[in-house]
């Protein structure tokens, strides 16, 4: 059963959209099958240093940069990033709340 609902950005899913089948299809099954059912997200994430408050999460060479919302039990997925490209996305990254 869910407990968390995962949504995804317009950002987020046209990038899903343009991987491979197979990526495409693990990173739909890392959403529904470890975070939706995890009884605290933040456990398998990676807090983002000065980043306002941003978690990513790994599954194969690509991160999900990621925003949790504790009182909606919410997860957002901003976007879909390779490894060697995190550190330049969280450097041009907008607030998203505030």
């Amino acid at each position: 059963m869910a407990k968390w609902k995962i949504i995804l950005t317009a950002t987020a899913i046209r990038q899903l959209n343009r991987l491979d089948g197979a990526m495409r299809k693990r990173i739909r099954k890392y959403l529904h099958e470890r975070l939706e059912t995890a009884e605290n997200p933040r456990k398998l994430a990676t807090y983002l240093v000065d980043s306002g408050g941003l978690h990513r999460f790994r599954v194969g060479d690509y991160r999900l940069i990621t925003s949790i919302d504790d009182e909606k039990t919410t997860i957002f997925v901003l976007k879909r990033v390779v490894k060697c490209r995190i550190a330049r996305v969280i450097l041009r990254q907008k607030p998203l709340f505030g």
